[in-house]
């Protein structure tokens, strides 16, 4: 009987901790590169409930000093789930692939 008031209790942390902190956030981590200075990523994703609407987005932030506001990129792609499965229900990710690389493209850093 205490495993499963525990297990309720643990699982009612988890699910507030990811509901109210983590909120709709996939990753968040920091990009090395030699070419650019060090990037802070964040991919977040949405679908909101009855529809086939798949939203997902990606902020990157150039690592600045503490007294200065880093300035925040982002993008976002919106497109139907359907368009990443195919007749079988199997996950098509050649098309899924395609649209991550166009929605960081060249561009990505380039202001609106």
């Amino acid at each position: 009987m205490v495993c499963v008031a525990a297990y309720f209790v643990l699982s009612t942390l988890m699910w507030a901790y990811s509901q109210y902190v983590e909120k709709n956030v996939l990753y968040t981590g920091v990009l090395k590169s030699q070419l650019d200075p060090d990037l802070i990523a964040t991919a977040t994703s949405k679908m909101e409930k009855f529809s086939d609407k798949y939203t997902l987005e990606l902020s990157v932030s150039r690592v600045g000093s503490k007294t200065s506001k880093a300035k925040v990129y982002t993008k976002t792609l919106t497109k139907s789930i359907g368009k990443w499965f195919d007749v079988d229900g199997r996950f098509a990710a050649k098309e899924f692939k395609d649209d991550l690389v166009s929605l960081l493209g060249k561009d990505f850093f380039k202001e609106k």
